[in-house]
């Protein structure tokens, strides 16, 4: 195929995968080296994945920072060292006395700007290193707390008893089912075990899914394995998660020229939003991506 491909795919990512596991199953498919992928998803998730293809991979950063929401399960009665059941239990307890209301009332205090620590088996960067390269050597480092927020944590059935097993061992525990609409760079893995900890019984996270990114959802997405030529989406995809503005053929010379533009340029046109922004021609095609300074209307991404 062509390397000129550029654009998107919404891919319905399988638990087992990795996102770099859907990244090379792309190229392979396309025989393309330039693809890349908005927001990791463990191994053990399943859900939304974009993945940008060409010059698309330059928007993929507008995903990345855009609202995700999730569902997934709490297990109440065990704590693991990954904070999910693909980890090994580091800790039991009874679930004798947990209700739906001790439940709601721990669920409160997570609504809102909150403080989180990235868990060591994410794939956060600390010096330029993912946690999860120096967890996989045993080495456990000191990380700063960081500024999340999640708009919904929710419940989303009922509380239920079972046995599980985790790395061989079998417990009995509490699972209750949730839904979560959140900041980029929330983990819900800690959303989970913290609630545990908040509510005074071990728990973890099992069965996360991620079903929407901005407002594209996993109900569009395809499994990795029907990508074709005939399938891929427009860059226009990324006017989902950014506010957009339509520009005529004068101004459109400027921005495709890559130029600073005088301030209020932008602001006079209709839909105008404080960016950073879509930039839209006169035939509807995607020219860039612009931000506002107190100086400026400044091009962030040029598509020439």
């Amino acid at each position: 195929m062509a390397s000129t491909l550029e654009g998107f795919y919404l891919i319905d990512k399988a638990p087992g995968w990795t996102s770099h596991d859907v990244v090379a199953k792309i190229r392979s498919t396309l025989k393309t080296k330039r693809v890349g992928h908005a927001g990791t998803l463990d191994p053990g998730a399943s859900g939304l994945l974009i993945v940008g293809i060409g010059r698309a991979t330059r928007l993929l950063r507008y995903f990345s920072n855009s609202t995700k929401e999730y569902t997934g399960r709490v297990v109440f009665g065990v704590s693991t060292d990954t904070l999910d059941n693909l980890g090994r239990p580091n800790c039991s307890g009874s679930i004798e006395g947990l209700s739906i209301e001790t439940i709601k009332h721990g669920i409160a205090r997570f609504i809102g700007d909150i403080d989180q620590i990235p868990p060591m088996v994410s794939a956060k960067k600390i010096n330029g290193t993912k946690l999860y390269t120096l967890a996989r050597q045993g080495i456990e480092i000191e990380r700063q707390p960081v500024r999340v927020r999640v708009d919904r944590f929710e419940l989303d059935g009922p509380l239920s008893h079972e046995s599980v097993e985790i790395d061989g061992r079998t417990f009995n525990v509490a699972s209750l089912p949730i839904a979560v609409t959140c900041s980029a760079g929330t983990f819900v893995r800690s959303l989970a075990h913290d609630l545990g900890r908040v509510v005074g019984f071990e728990s973890h996270l099992r069965d996360l899914r991620r079903t929407k990114v901005g407002c594209l959802d996993v109900d569009q997405a395809i499994d990795v394995t029907k990508v074709a030529q005939d399938n891929l989406r427009p860059v226009n995809l990324v006017s989902c998660v950014l506010d957009q503005v339509q520009v005529d053929a004068e101004i459109e010379v400027e921005i495709l020229n890559g130029v600073r533009l005088s301030p209020g340029t932008l602001e006079r046109l209709p839909n105008y939003r404080p960016g950073p922004y879509a930039v839209v021609g006169s035939a509807g095609n995607l020219l860039g991506v612009y931000r506002s300074t107190d100086t400026h209307e400044v091009p962030e991404v040029i598509l020439n």
